[in-house]
C-alpha cells in the first residue's frame, strides 16, 4: 500500500472511530421499560440519530459528546433492533437482539460474586437456564481505577444459557430466575462485584467524605465499576456486602 493510498484510507475510516456509543450498549441487551433510556457516547458528527420499534430520536453532539433519551417502551419479548447514526457522516451501528424489561444491577463483595457453578444443584440450574433466554447477564470486570472512569470493561450482555450461566453470580441469577417465572417479564442483571473489598471503596469519594472518611484513593471499585454506568437507568439494585468492614473495625 503507498502513501496516498494509506492516506486516503485513514480519511475514509477515521469517522468510523471517532463514532463511539457507550460499550454498556452491545447485540442482545435489555432496556428497562417505562424510561427515557439513556443513549451516550462520543463523535465528531453534528447530531446523532437513534431508531428503535418504529421510533427515531434525534440530538445534537456538543464537544464531541452526546446523550439522547430513548423512546419509552412497553415490555417486548420479541427481540428489536436499535439503529443509532452519526450525521452528516451518515455511519450507522446497529444492536440486534433488544429486549425491554427490567434492569437490576447487583454488587457487592464474595458474597455477590459467587458463581452458579460453585452452588449447590449448580449443574440442574446451568441446563435449566437454556429455558429463560430473556434472561440477559452483563459481567463487569474487576477494574480498579484512581479517578473516576467513563470506559466500561466487561463481558458485553449475554443471552442466558448453560454456556454462560455458570459464571453467572448465583444470587443475581436466582433473583432474576425467580423474577422471570412470576411476571414473565425480560430482565437484564449487571453484575458488578469483587471478593475481599470493603463498602469504601464501592462508595464515591463525596460519598465517604459525607461519611466522615477522607482518606485519600479508598474509592477505587466504585471508579471502575460503578462510576461507568451511572447514567444506565436501573430499576432496583441487590447489594450483597460481607463482614471485611466489621473485620478491620474489630482488630483496628
Amino acid at each position: 500500500m503507498n502513501v496516498l493510498n494509506f492516506l486516503l484510507l485513514t480519511i475514509l475510516i477515521a469517522p468510523y472511530f471517532t463514532f463511539q456509543i457507550h460499550n454498556i450498549f452491545t447485540d442482545n441487551m435489555v432496556l428497562q421499560q417505562g424510561v427515557e433510556n439513556n443513549l451516550w457516547g462520543s463523535s465528531s458528527g453534528s447530531s446523532i440519530k437513534a431508531t428503535i420499534s418504529g421510533k427515531t430520536v434525534e440530538g445534537k453532539i456538543q464537544e464531541g459528546k452526546f446523550m439522547l433519551k430513548l423512546p419509552i417502551l412497553k415490555p417486548e419479548t420479541t427481540p428489536l433492533i436499535l439503529s443509532v447514526q452519526e450525521l452528516p457522516s451518515g455511519i450507522v451501528k446497529t444492536f440486534n437482539n433488544i429486549l425491554v424489561g427490567e434492569l437490576i444491577l447487583c454488587s457487592g463483595q464474595s458474597n455477590m460474586q459467587w458463581p452458579i457453578t460453585h452452588s449447590e444443584n449448580s449443574q440442574k440450574f446451568i441446563e435449566e437456564s437454556n429455558q429463560f433466554p430473556n434472561i440477559r447477564g452483563y459481567t463487569v470486570t474487576p477494574t480498579q481505577q484512581s479517578s473516576p472512569s467513563e470506559i466500561l470493561i466487561g463481558s458485553g450482555w449475554q443471552v442466558t444459557s448453560s454456556k454462560v450461566t455458570g459464571t453467572y453470580s448465583a444470587v443475581c441469577y436466582h433473583y432474576a430466575r425467580n423474577f422471570f417465572k412470576r411476571y414473565s417479564v425480560p430482565i437484564g442483571i449487571v453484575m458488578s462485584s469483587l471478593g475481599g473489598t470493603q463498602i469504601e471503596r464501592w462508595m464515591s469519594k463525596e460519598s465517604t467524605a459525607v461519611c466522615g472518611n477522607n482518606a485519600p484513593g479508598q474509592e477505587t471499585l466504585y471508579n471502575g465499576m460503578i462510576h461507568p454506568i451511572l447514567n444506565v437507568f436501573f430499576r432496583g439494585m441487590i447489594w450483597y456486602q460481607g463482614e471485611s468492614v466489621s473485620c478491620l473495625l474489630l482488630f483496628n
